[in-house]
């Protein structure tokens, strides 16, 4: 059924798996630990905005808390534009669509949320949802340790 629906990706999982689908693809993925970039397109297209976000969790992050990644999630930056793909779009959205973070009142991020799954099982989740004018909420929901 997933031709009912336009592209998207799904992550699925539990305390021991986590699981990624592509509509486009098709075929679920079991995600080994490690870091990964999730953005309209598959998982890890090599994206500047990904790569960029892939770099700095990979080093600025300490201490790995949800407001630290949704810092980095906040970056509105946009790519240089040697850098900037060529998606089909015009090359002014291609700057606009480069940033980690997108505001702008006909398309933008909609929500960033963190989720950090710690060595004894404690799960943090943050989620930062926005409109055309700005944040508009936030839910916070913490897992405890399991036992």
């Amino acid at each position: 059924r997933r031709a009912d629906y336009a592209g998207f990706n799904l992550l699925v999982g539990d305390r021991q798996a986590l699981w990624h689908l592509n509509s486009h693809r098709g075929e679920a993925t079991e995600l080994q630990p490690g870091i990964y970039g999730l953005s309209n397109a598959g998982l890890d297209t090599p994206w500047p905005k990904l790569r960029k976000a892939r770099a700095a969790l990979a080093t600025n992050l300490d201490p790995a808390t949800p407001e630290n990644l949704l810092a980095l999630l906040a970056d509105p930056s946009p790519a240089a534009e040697h850098e900037l793909p060529q998606t089909g779009v015009p090359l002014e959205w291609e700057r606009r669509l480069s940033s980690i973070f997108i505001a702008s009142p006909e398309y933008g991020t909609r929500a960033s949320t963190a989720l950090i799954r710690h060595a004894d099982g404690a799960l943090d989740i943050l989620e930062r949802s926005f409109g055309p004018d700005g944040p508009v909420g936030e839910v916070r929901y913490r897992h405890p340790p399991t036992s």
